[in-house]
């Protein structure tokens, strides 16, 4: 057994496979960097739909621990008292806030102040059209022996802002060390769509605003009725672009698309406005993914494929871990994640949704076909160096706290 012991909580939600591809990412990052070192898990969610599955055939030893606090911060469940007591370190994986401050709140009651820290995350709230702090950040984060933020935009928020942890720095999404592969299933379902090695290109639309209420079959509140309305009046908008880019990019190859989710409502999305409006001519050579998928198989058929363009962001860093080249457009309502393409060395395949060209995206699609060994070698270099980083961050996180 590991000498060194850390409990890591993320797994957000597997409707989504950059959610779930957080999770193993970050384990791998720990298993390859922290000496001797035996992980916990415990998830903010259930690992349905086959994640924890996936996860366990990567890391069989890893103990995932399901279970709540009492209104005491005691946790209720033994599985999770007991890694409670016996992890030495407790890290709020990457996502899309500051962490987990609830969770975090009742390690350190029940612990006595064993060492925290936050893993690769954002610190912009989701929606703000102009990034900014959350306001408990300062305090909360000040207390962490590490703050690691997946971008620039958020560390210079951080830094801005007061935040005095330890170890203050840019560290990159856990996706980046995402390294679990599908190859069987991605090798039938290419056969199975007629789609060729390194002779199309997947496309991943995205709306303005998930919609959970829907998904979760939820009563919608206010505010997800006034985020739909603004989903649907720019979703015509955000992916004409895309879809004209795709038109271009067919007739000019000869190549194929394929159209498929990094969430699971992405299927009809892509269908009714990426797919169905296309001429016929098109049309013949692109083919829609019609069942959401994990990202094991994502990544082996991203890893087939001559390149990726996204308006989410976690295909295109999937697309990274294998050497395929990919454009993010990011939209107003993200959170400042997009970023990290500029920051990792993708500045020049980074585009916002409301001044993008389909001139634009058709000459990036033409050229990563045309040219795609280069541009290949130039992902796998900027992947390599993304890795490091992290490598870095690790051995720092080890020297901090053992």
């Amino acid at each position: 057994m590991g000498s060194k012991r850390v409990l890591l909580k993320s797994g957000w939600q597997t409707i989504n496979i950059g959610d779930i591809t957080h999770t193993p990412g970050t384990l791998a990052a720990f298993e390859a960097w922290i000496p001797d070192v035996e992980l916990w898990l415990w998830p903010a969610a259930p690992l349905d739909r086959g994640a924890q599955e996936m996860i366990q055939r990567r890391f069989p030893d890893v103990r995932i621990v399901y279970g709540s606090m009492d209104e005491y911060g005691r946790p209720v469940d033994s599985d999770l008292a007991e890694a409670f007591d016996r992890c030495d370190l407790f890290v709020s994986g990457s996502g899309a806030s500051m962490g987990q401050p609830q969770a975090v709140a009742q390690w350190s009651e029940h612990t006595e102040g064993k060492p925290w820290g936050v893993f690769g995350v954002s610190l912009s709230p989701i929606g703000n059209r102009e990034p900014e702090i959350d306001p408990r950040a300062p305090k909360f984060l000040s207390q962490a022996a590490f703050t690691l933020c997946r971008e620039t935009t958020s560390l210079a928020l951080a830094r801005d802002a007061g935040v005095e942890s330890p170890i203050l720095d840019l560290g990159y999404d856990g996706t980046f060390q995402f390294d679990i592969s599908d190859d069987a299933s991605a090798e039938a379902y290419l056969q199975s769509a007629g789609l060729s090695v390194d002779r199309y290109i997947c496309v991943i639309p995205r709306l303005r605003w998930t919609p959970y209420y829907q998904i979760r079959s939820q009563p919608p509140t206010s505010t997800d009725l006034s985020r739909e309305q603004e989903s649907q009046e720019h979703r015509e908008s955000d992916l004409a672009a895309v879809r004209q880019a795709m038109i271009t990019f067919v007739r000019e190859t000869g190549l194929q698309v394929l159209v498929c989710p990094e969430m699971i409502h992405e299927i009809r999305l892509g269908k009714d406005v990426l797919v169905d409006p296309l001429p016929r001519d098109v049309r013949q050579n692109v083919v829609l993914r019609e069942e959401y998928w994990l990202p094991d198989e994502a990544r082996s058929v991203y890893s087939r494929a001559c390149g990726v363009v996204s308006l989410e962001m976690h295909s295109p860093i999937i697309a990274a871990t294998v050497a395929t080249p990919a454009v993010h457009i990011r939209q107003p309502t993200d959170t400042p994640k997009g970023q990290m393409w500029r920051d990792v060395g993708f500045g020049d395949w980074l585009f916002d949704v409301e001044t993008v060209t389909s001139d634009a995206l058709s000459s990036i699609m033409i050229s990563f076909a045309n040219s795609l060994a280069d541009h290949r070698e130039y992902v796998r270099v900027a992947h390599r160096r993304a890795v490091e980083h992290t490598k870095a961050n690790v051995g720092r996180i080890v020297d901090a706290v053992w």
